[in-house]
């Protein structure tokens, strides 16, 4: 699983936002839908939140599902508050978790035409829960994540991967 902006623009994203390909990688479907925030996960309980909320184009390929979205602009002096923030914020960010450091990164994005991103390999998701709000996607590489994201592109993401509601 990859997170991030800037730093992947011309790798992950091109100029003007598509999603990069590896050779021989097709896209599959993709749709627009809302991711709410992730969390890692140590020994069955969330550990740190990382508050990723705001709506993208997913993208599935042959090999991998891709999110992609523009990052919020944050007005100088904004302090952010738990699930009011948006974008690229939470406590396990480099910058030791620094809210200020995470909105400024999300502007600096933003200003350099970057966009946000999560790739996730498809052998890193291991199940999806449908509730009735938010399905949660369970990611495990060498750490356990949990990305939560809106109900509809939970149950669209479920039925592409086999996945019982």
């Amino acid at each position: 699983m990859k997170i991030g902006d800037l730093e992947g623009k011309g790798k992950l994203y091109d100029e003007e936002g598509e999603a990069i390909l590896q050779s021989d990688e097709h896209i599959k479907k993709r749709f627009s839908g809302w991711c709410i925030n992730w969390a890692t996960r140590k020994k069955g309980k969330i550990h740190g939140i990382m508050n990723f909320e705001g709506e993208g184009e997913f993208i599935i390929t042959d090999r991998r599902l891709i999110f992609l979205r523009k990052p919020r602009e944050f007005p100088p002096g904004y302090w952010a508050v738990g699930r009011e923030a948006g974008g690229l914020v939470g406590d396990e960010l480099p910058g030791g978790g620094d809210w200020q450091y995470a909105l400024a990164r999300s502007n600096r994005a933003k200003e350099k035409g970057g966009l946000e991103f999560l790739v996730i390999d498809f052998n890193e998701i291991k199940r999806i829960n449908i509730g009735k709000d938010t399905a949660k996607i369970f990611i495990e590489n060498d750490d356990k994540f949990q990305l939560i994201i809106d109900n509809n592109s939970g149950e669209i993401l479920a039925e592409f991967f086999g996945e019982e509601s």
